[in-house]
């Protein structure tokens, strides 16, 4: 909560969010002893709002490869793309078929969406069993 506050209040613009996503996998290294490659802009500005929504997306997205995907190595990127802000979280690990998630008992890929859709983003959620996962969100780029 202390972060989300933080993004939300920040007079620095999004290159208040590089560091706060810096920081979450800095942490996730140390708590989990996980392998996680970051790629990151040096400065980005975005508005508050997506600040909050990129880090939710990029937060729940690592917690679910730390949690389920028994994975040797997690990779982090945000890109800027012409017109677009990219967020991907990619995974070497177990794989699911996401088509066989049920809404009513993994409800976070839809607040994935959900959170996404709310900036006027969207979420790709790419996986196959024993090849790993790769999450894709999408932002447009005129809300900076």
């Amino acid at each position: 909560r202390t972060v989300i506050r933080g993004l939300r209040e920040s007079p620095l613009g999004g290159s208040d969010l590089v560091s706060t996503i810096d920081g979450l996998v800095r942490n996730a290294r140390l708590d989990w002893r996980a392998k996680i490659k970051l790629e990151l802009p040096t400065r980005l500005e975005i508005p508050a709002d997506l600040q909050v929504v990129v880090y939710q997306v990029a937060r729940e997205s690592l917690m679910n490869a730390l949690k389920h995907a028994e994975a040797s190595t997690i990779w982090i990127r945000l890109l800027e793309e012409v017109g677009e802000l990219v967020l991907e979280v990619e995974d070497n690990g177990v794989g699911f078929q996401p088509e066989l998630v049920g809404s009513l008992e993994h409800f976070g890929l839809e607040l994935l969406q959900e959170r996404a859709n709310a900036v006027g983003g969207y979420v790709e959620i790419h996986s196959e069993l024993s090849r790993g996962t790769k999450v894709r969100a999408i932002f447009p780029a005129q809300n900076s």
